[in-house]
């Protein structure tokens, strides 16, 4: 990605705002890169420090809405994180998403099951717009308010 490109970005993300959180968009390698950070107590350690959500790739051809609406996808996803490490269950935080491949593993073994089932497929037609998913009914449409 251009310099200049970068900064027309930059200047978008600046107008983005969320209390407590900062929006941090870099440039590395050529590559447009945002994550999210804000200062909290570490869940393990009780120690205040910055934390960072994971990085999202920005490309150059999107325009200002495409990346604002990652940037409120950065959020969500943030925030889902931090719901995951605080909310208990009798104390224990049970939906922790600090865990390994191979604790989750083990964590579902009495959960096993065979390859025999198969979930049946959803039928989406991409072709229908303003149809639901799961029913051959349109969806319902909102009628704008005019004044």
């Amino acid at each position: 990605m251009k310099r200049a490109r970068f900064n027309e970005l930059k200047a978008i993300a600046a107008k983005v705002e969320f209390p407590g959180y900062i929006f941090d968009i870099r440039l590395e390698k050529g590559v447009c890169l945002v994550r999210i950070k804000y200062d909290e107590p570490d869940v393990f350690t009780g120690v205040n420090e910055t934390q960072y959500g994971r990085d999202w790739k920005i490309e150059d051809n999107w325009d200002g809405m495409q990346l604002v609406n990652t940037l409120f996808k950065a959020l969500l996803t943030s925030l889902e994180h931090r719901a995951r490490e605080n909310f208990l269950y009798n104390r224990r935080p049970i939906m922790h998403p600090h865990r390994t491949l191979d604790e989750a593993w083990e964590q579902t073994a009495a959960q096993e099951r065979s390859t025999a089932f198969t979930m049946p497929a959803i039928e989406f037609d991409p072709a229908a717009p303003g149809e639901n998913a799961n029913s051959n009914k349109p969806a319902p449409r909102r009628r704008r308010k005019t004044s």
